[in-house]
């Protein structure tokens, strides 16, 4: 089975040389007097969105794998509900007294009344214990049906929420880079004052930002 539902890796670590590459390329900008969406700005932003694509895509094609499973589970959910219904009335009838005044077998003349009566009660007695073995029978492989569906929906909803998680976690390494780049650039800015007074670039953006949702 896929491993599905493991935790998020652990945070994306921010290297030293990428530190040292962010701070280098926000001085050098910075001296320059750039303003605006500097190049290395949009390029932490694509690497980010690339990164945050590549956590999606894998998601997506588990949460096929596994929403194929589910449904695959569940397809003999309602004719193993519609089955232990019926045995529930065939049940119900095998509860019923039985008929000891039946009809009568050529052999029974051979043997006293009471032995035909013993017969058809013995009779019932089995069909009865048949009947409820059948319905225990369907009772549980209908539970055992629910059940793994309703595993599969969790699994479903946790690895909705692993992606999520993962794809915020790229995104929070790639604002650490930014905010990096940010602040060697203001501060070798200029008008420094001026930029270090601006409001820093936004965090890179996840599919559901503006959706108020998953976008899974």
């Amino acid at each position: 089975m896929r491993d599905w539902t493991r935790p998020p890796a652990k945070p994306l670590t921010y290297r030293w040389y990428d530190r040292l590459l962010d701070g280098r390329h926000g001085r050098r900008d910075g001296r320059a007097g750039l303003s605006g969406e500097t190049g290395w700005l949009r390029a932490l932003r694509q690497l980010t969105s690339e990164q945050v694509s590549g956590e999606l895509v894998e998601g997506q094609r588990d949460l096929a794998e596994l929403t194929d499973r589910r449904n695959t589970s569940a397809s003999p959910v309602e004719a193993l509900r519609d089955r232990l219904a019926r045995l529930e009335l065939e049940l119900a009838e095998a509860d019923e007294e039985p008929d000891l005044d039946g009809p009568v077998r050529l052999a029974d003349d051979r043997y006293p009344p009471e032995f035909a009566t013993s017969r058809r009660r013995n009779a019932h007695i089995a069909h009865r214990q048949d009947v409820e073995r059948r319905y225990f029978d369907a009772q549980r492989a209908f539970g055992e049906a629910v059940q793994l569906v309703s595993m599969l929906d969790r699994e479903i909803e946790r690895l909705e929420e692993v992606v999520r998680l993962r794809a915020s976690m790229v995104r929070a390494h790639g604002s650490r880079r930014i905010a990096c780049y940010w602040q060697h650039f203001a501060r070798a800015h200029r008008d420094h004052a001026k930029k270090a007074g601006e409001t820093p670039p936004r965090d890179p953006d996840l599919p559901w930002d503006d959706e108020g949702g998953r976008d899974l």
